[in-house]
């Protein structure tokens, strides 16, 4: 059978292809980030590769969207698709009826749980965040408060780094393996736009957090643009 063996950088993706083929796409889409959203993820531009199609109809004359799993795409990142003759493809991630008579699920089980997981992001931070110090990355459990001003300027401004808590990866919301056990830790920096550490991940909690909590080299690499102070107005990385 006709079927895409696609490579995404440079790693094979999968070989897509079935046998009832009657419309095979591929697509790559950008779509730019909501600002106003209360999750961060969908604050955040994302670019996409997926490919599916429609299935020719059946004995019913029912037709069916099917699907691969799709993959984030960074800058710099390639996708190169090879047309084949395969026996072998590789399995559908989900097949769905295409008919208004019956509406199927169109996402996976595991997909509806990511869904369900960012609801849950968003009323959390809703009902809890005021009360708890709670918000999209979860609780802070640090916090580390400087002063800081540009050099060769005088303005001095705040600057509040904080650690969150330590949370298990969901293998469903994330483009690569995971092992068990595997956690994610979140460090944000308050006051200077567009700089964090974002998520740091490790083989465990403690792992995690011990990455997280390593500030300095970040701190270091600022230092040749902007000067830090301890609240006191001491020189952070004073001789």
């Amino acid at each position: 059978m006709l079927a895409f063996r696609v490579e995404v950088d440079g790693e094979l993706a999968h070989i897509a292809g079935v046998a009832d083929w009657s419309i095979l796409a591929m697509h790559i889409t950008a779509s730019r980030g909501d600002a106003t959203a209360p999750v961060e993820s969908a604050r955040q531009d994302s670019t996409r590769y997926s490919v599916g199609g429609l299935s020719q109809p059946d004995e019913s004359d029912i037709c069916q969207h099917f699907r691969w799993q799709e993959r984030e795409l960074v800058i710099g990142s390639t996708v190169c698709v090879e047309v084949v003759e395969t026996d072998a493809p590789d399995p559908v991630i989900k097949r769905y009826r295409s008919d208004a008579q019956v509406q199927e699920n169109p996402f996976t089980d595991a997909e509806m749980r990511a869904l369900r997981f960012q609801d849950y992001i968003a009323l959390k931070k809703e009902f809890e965040g005021a009360a708890t110090g709670a918000n999209e990355n979860g609780i802070t459990i640090a916090e580390r408060h400087l002063i800081f001003s540009e050099k060769g300027k005088s303005e001095r401004r705040p600057l509040v780094i904080r650690i969150f808590a330590p949370r298990l990866v969901d293998p469903a919301l994330v483009s690569f393996q995971v092992a068990p056990g595997t956690a994610v830790c979140t460090v944000e920096f308050d006051g200077i736009s567009g700089e964090t550490l974002g998520d740091t991940y490790g083989a465990d909690s403690l792992q995690a957090l011990q990455l997280a909590a390593d500030i300095e080299p970040v701190l270091k690499r600022l230092s040749q643009r902007y000067d830090f102070y301890f609240p006191t107005g001491e020189g952070y990385f004073a001789e």
